[in-house]
């Protein structure tokens, strides 16, 4: 059975395990990062996020890993799947990118944090 680990900066990513655990059954752990909690404008999201995969590696060796988190999402993604080849990384896509998509950004109010809004928008270009 896969092991897949769901990490957020908080509890909101209780609601993400949820609809995974009613889609697949898998075997899950859920990380809650309330030490790093809010991850908003954080500048060391990448060594916090990496040091947190290798210390949970230690006991709960994961097959899978969404980042349950449009911030970790928007900044981390491709430096975690290089660091963890074997792995598969699954973000969060953060509703600015699919709207950027369809409108002008001085259409769009989105309740997001600055580096979310600021990478979502570089990612989108």
């Amino acid at each position: 059975m896969k092991k897949v680990l769901l990490i957020d900066s908080g509890s909101g990513g209780v609601n993400v395990l949820r609809a995974c655990a009613q889609k697949v059954c898998c075997n899950y752990l859920l990380f809650c990062d309330d030490k790093n909690m809010p991850y908003g404008n954080k500048t060391n999201l990448h060594e916090i996020t990496l040091q947190n995969l290798k210390n949970i590696r230690n006991f709960f060796d994961f097959d899978i890993v969404v980042l349950a988190c449009n911030t970790l999402s928007c900044t981390c993604l491709e430096e975690v799947r290089a660091e963890f080849p074997k792995v598969n990384f699954i973000g969060t896509v953060p509703a600015i990118k699919p709207a950027l998509q369809k409108y002008e950004a001085k259409d769009i109010l989105v309740v997001a944090t600055e580096t979310t809004i600021k990478y979502s928008v570089l990612i989108n270009k």
